[in-house]
Parts: C-alpha cells; sequence; structure tokens
C-alpha cells in the first residue's frame, strides 16, 4: 500500500494532472476521496460524465461521491477542498455543500494491480486531453 501511496503521489506531480485531481493523503486505510477539478478544454464536463467516460470509452470505473449514503446511520469518509479524512460521520456528509462532494469521487490504492491501473488511468486522461485539444484546433481551424 505504501508503494501505491507513492505512485498517487508521483501521479499528482506531474503538472498534467495536478490540475485536474485534488488529493489528500487518507489517515488511514487504502481508500479516499479525490476531487476532479475537469479536462482541460472539457470544462463543461463534470464528474459524471467523466466517469461515464471512463467506464464507456477505457472500461475504467470511479465511483462518484454521490453514490455513497449520507443518512445518520452510516459513517464515511468526508471530503471538502482541502481535506480528506478517514473518518467523519454521515452528519458531517449531510452539512457538506452537496454540489462540492459531487466533485468527488471514490480512490481505492490497495489491490497489488494498482500500478497497472493507474497506468489505465493516466492513458484515458491523455486521451481525453488530446481529444480536447484536437476538437479546439478543428474549431479554431473552421473559424478563420
Amino acid at each position: 500500500m505504501k508503494s501505491n501511496l507513492l505512485l498517487i503521489k508521483l501521479f499528482l506531480n506531474k503538472n498534467k494532472y495536478n490540475k485536474i485531481f485534488e488529493w489528500t493523503e487518507p489517515q488511514a486505510g487504502c481508500i479516499g476521496y479525490m476531487k476532479f477539478n475537469g479536462i482541460p478544454g472539457r470544462e463543461d464536463m463534470n464528474l459524471i460524465q467523466f466517469a461515464d467516460e471512463l467506464i464507456s470509452k477505457y472500461g475504467i470505473l470511479i465511483l462518484p461521491g454521490n453514490l455513497f449514503p449520507t443518512t445518520n446511520t452510516t459513517t464515511n469518509t468526508f471530503a471538502t477542498t482541502k481535506t480528506v479524512t478517514a473518518t467523519a460521520t454521515a452528519n458531517q456528509l449531510d452539512s457538506a455543500p452537496l454540489a462540492e462532494f459531487h466533485r468527488f469521487f471514490r480512490f481505492g490504492f490497495g489491490r497489488r494491480n494498482f500500478p497497472e491501473c493507474l497506468k489505465q488511468l493516466e492513458l484515458a486522461i491523455d486521451n481525453m486531453v488530446a481529444s480536447a485539444s484536437a476538437s479546439a484546433s478543428a474549431s479554431a481551424s473552421v473559424t478563420k
């Protein structure tokens, strides 16, 4: 798990990814929430659209934060714009701005094949960014 955490840090230290995601290492466990800030050139894409494209085009499953229960009977991971804590009550989730929580997705890093999974995520994001850049270039050429 420690080597997988290092991979996440290396991934996010790359300029092209640290603008797309925000992450604070959980205090415990192998699951946290990562904030999705958007794909450059596709600013209209929200987290649900990102998740849909990842699964439909690349076979990568992420679980947006809005899919997790926020009732008083559960304990969940709580995400804010600056911090992610490993333990928080559902009351805290209920008091979080709902629109903000919908920008986070569950991110597990405890599996042995995590390096391969992260590489697939990198490739998918690179393809999304390249596609957005190509579309922007084509649009610019048409308007000239």
